[in-house]
């Protein structure tokens, strides 16, 4: 596949990704970044998870449920020098009645996905194209 516009936050300006480079994706303060209609998502073993953000308050957010579309926005078939796994970029659309969840920000304003200590975070989701995906990795 050819490359793609990537962006993902609103400190990074957009970039052109081709197979084979490495993404990293912030976990900074999103008290100021983070506005209705926006996408999070919070990292997995093999891949990623989307929610769409639907209300925003001084202390919490809420967010709900996405589902994967059928369309691949990028496919990279080079990581790790040609390992032959290739890692799916698979765009994502909302479900109106999905399921919601409310999660609190921390005080340095960070999203956690859970009350655990070593729980991960959500971030803004990456953007491909300007379209919100999730990250499927065959590596693992």
């Amino acid at each position: 596949m050819t490359a793609a516009t990537i962006s993902n936050h609103p400190a990074i300006s957009k970039q052109t990704i081709t197979p084979g480079d490495k993404l990293n994706t912030p976990m900074n303060d999103l008290r100021d970044h983070i506005k209705v209609g926006d996408f999070l998502e919070h990292t997995l073993v093999t891949d990623t998870v989307v929610l769409e953000v639907v209300k925003v308050t001084a202390k919490t957010v809420t967010l709900r449920e996405t589902r994967k579309s059928k369309t691949v926005c990028y496919e990279d078939d080079r990581v790790d020098n040609g390992s032959g796994y290739t890692v799916f970029f698979t765009a994502i659309e909302p479900v109106e009645d999905g399921e919601t969840r409310r999660v609190r920000l921390s005080k340095n304003g960070r999203l956690k996905v859970g009350s655990w200590a070593r729980a991960g975070f959500y971030r803004k989701s990456l953007l491909v194209n300007g379209q919100p995906v999730e990250k499927t990795d065959l590596r693992y």
